[in-house]
């Protein structure tokens, strides 16, 4: 991405016009075309007249895809009407329309609308391969002044042969946008550059009275961030640079307002330089992070991210996969995969589609007012279920005949577990960043009232293959509060409960930390103050087995009944180096009717999904062994 030429204008009089990157050759005259006229501040003025020139290297000015063209320049309605036979002016042209060679690649004009009311359009036209000519749908807008600088720019981005996308800004606002059908788009390697007046049989169409300062070409979309950007610069800060420099002057310096004059285009040139530094200033500030980058800073992303661009890319898709890229912590979701399958699974647009993709922490605040037998293993007590969801939080209840026996007590129990994601080998978490390896669980508990003497409740492990249990809660003990944790190996425990003495019914955080490294010890810290502050902590706890499972418990001496009510809330449980974010997953609603090819879908899906992650296509947000609706019982041929 390029600027593929660049006119400053700032020859002495007289003098051709020149390209400032080499591109093109000296703007000449040729028959009816004079050399331009220049006032003191280096101005081309076009009054019925234009300048033509050629590419250095041929074809190096020719574009058919996307571009930018980006002028400033004034407008005088009555000058464009007086020097044409139309009321038609052109800033600038690419080719002649005289043949192959010579076919339009892009042109940019001015309308006049109203004279008198200075309304004015602007709009782009090329010609196809064949050489038809295709006027462009433009933007509306109001001149007011003639001698007014107007910063005009104009976007195009070719999508395919049906589809080119045309935006229209004056200064840092956009005041049109057009989508074209005539993405067939000619021109050819000779083509003649023109600027101020277009050729068609003869030299006509000319800018009639405006003026152009610069004149910027680039062969890619320009974003509007860049447009503002340069706006900015022009119109705040360089002429807010000028203004320091004039401020410095001691009062009654003596200075010509006259432009020409040397000591006042040497301040104008310090004041544009302390300007610019400050716009670069500011356009650092507003657009360097991914989602308003443009290039080259959103090239720099891509390197950094491993995010190339690829053929066809709009801009916008360039920085939703860098953005996408810095989100993977939130999960791996390609962009784009819900407009690929709206064909194939038979809907309107991508919006009738959901991609889910995970981070490596799992939430639950009890909201849905569901238990959700999908996320959580819930213990089933004899007699009443333990589990309920009541106002927005998990609610726990012991009933006799729930006997689980830990270091030959006998209490009633009662678990919610979450599985824990597959955890590298002990080999591999020696090679892991201490921060990238271990599983953290954080609940919040509020100890009702109904908390009776012999009752516990907390966070645990649970070791399914081995038997093994760690145990961090609250007990009641009596009269006491007791902050407490018991490892368990073969139901035997490792050492006594209690850790501190606890003031009764207040809320607490609890927090349970796997250390990094493979020596698989634990922190367990508790707060009432809140989530992320006041903690008190217990640290270097060892516990051998892997935490296949983590979740909250409940269990007492009694058998309690409804008695007890204990409720739990603000679940997360995070697996700093699990494998949630490596899959994700596009619902499609199967209350939406239609013809949908879930096959051929899912055959898409594995297409463009990255290497490292596994992608599906579904129809059901939950899937539970042993319900019929669900495929998880079934084989490749049918039910099992």
């Amino acid at each position: 991405m390029r600027t593929v030429a660049l006119w400053r204008f700032d020859e002495p009089a007289g003098a051709p016009a020149y390209d400032a990157g080499g591109i093109v050759g000296p703007l000449i005259d040729d028959t009816g075309l004079d050399y331009p006229d220049k006032d003191g501040v280096a101005l081309l003025i076009l009054d019925g007249t234009g300048l033509q020139g050629a590419d250095i290297v041929s074809g190096d000015t020719l574009l058919t895809r996307d571009c930018t063209i980006q002028a400033i320049i004034t407008i005088d309605p009555s000058g464009i009407i007086a020097a044409n036979t139309s009321t038609t002016g052109t800033i600038y042209a690419r080719g002649k329309g005289t043949g192959a060679a010579e076919y339009v690649s892009l042109a940019l004009q001015i309308d006049v609308i109203n004279e008198t009311a200075g309304l004015v359009s602007v709009r782009a036209l090329w010609q196809t391969t064949a050489g038809v000519t295709k006027i462009q749908d433009g933007a509306h807008f109001l001149v007011g002044d003639s001698d007014r600088w107007l910063l005009l720019t104009m976007t195009r981005r070719w999508v395919s042969s049906t589809e080119v996308v045309l935006r229209y800004y004056l200064g840092d606002q956009r005041i049109g946008e057009a989508i074209s059908v005539d993405g067939d788009i000619g021109g050819g390697t000779t083509g003649t550059t023109s600027i101020g007046a277009r050729f068609s049989g003869v030299w006509d169409e000319f800018f009639g009275g405006g003026r152009i300062d610069d004149l910027k070409l680039t062969d890619y979309e320009m974003s509007q961030e860049e447009i503002e950007a340069t706006y900015l610069r022009l119109s705040l800060f360089e002429a807010d640079g000028y203004r320091q420099m004039r401020d410095a002057l001691p009062r009654g310096f003596p200075i010509s307002s006259d432009p020409t004059k040397e000591p006042l285009g040497e301040i104008r040139h310090l004041g544009a330089s302390v300007g610019f530094v400050d716009a670069q200033t500011e356009n650092f500030r507003r657009n360097f992070l991914p989602d308003r980058a443009y290039d080259p800073v959103l090239a720099e992303w891509e390197a950094v991210t491993k995010e190339p661009a690829r053929p066809g890319d709009s801009l916008d898709t360039r920085r939703a996969r860098v953005v996408a890229h810095f989100r993977r912590h939130a999960g791996s979701s390609p962009p784009g995969v819900e407009e690929v399958l709206t064909e194939i699974l038979d809907v309107a647009d991508g919006s009738q589609l959901e991609q889910l993709s995970f981070d490596n922490t799992i939430r639950d605040d009890f909201s849905a007012g569901v238990l959700q037998p999908e996320r959580w293993l819930y213990s089933i007590p004899a007699g009443a279920g333990a589990w309920s969801i009541t106002s927005g939080s998990l609610k726990v209840r012991c009933a006799a005949g729930s006997a689980l026996t830990w270091d030959g007590s006998t209490r009633s129990e009662a678990s919610a577990l979450l599985p824990v994601d597959a955890l590298p080998s002990d080999a591999a978490i020696a090679t892991l960043p201490a921060t990238q390896y271990g599983v953290d669980l954080l609940a919040k508990l509020n100890p009702t009232t109904s908390f009776p003497d012999g009752s516990e409740a907390g966070i645990w492990l649970y070791d399914f293959a081995g038997g093994g249990a760690f145990f961090f809660g609250l007990r009641r003990v009596g009269a006491a509060y007791q902050i407490g944790h018991q490892r368990y190996v073969n139901g035997v425990a490792s050492e006594a409960w209690v850790v501190d003495f606890v003031s009764a019914n207040v809320v607490h955080w609890l927090l349970l930390r796997q250390q990094p490294g493979a020596t698989r010890k634990y922190t367990v810290s508790w707060s009432t103050t809140g989530p992320t502050t006041g903690y008190s902590s217990v640290v270097d706890l060892a516990w051998t087995p892997g935490p296949g499972w983590m979740g909250l418990y409940h269990r007492t001496t009694a058998a309690l009944g409804a008695d007890s009510d204990v409720r739990f809330d603000d679940v997360a449980m995070r697996v700093r180096h699990g494998k949630r974010p490596n899959f994700w997953y596009v619902f499609r609603d199967p209350a939406l009717g239609g013809s949908p090819d879930y096959v051929g879908a899912q055959g898409v899906v594995r297409a463009l999904k990255q290497a490292h992650t596994h992608a599906y296509v579904i129809t059901s947000k939950s899937l539970l062994c042993d319900d019929p609706s669900s495929v998880c019982d079934g084989g490749p041929m049918g039910g099992l």
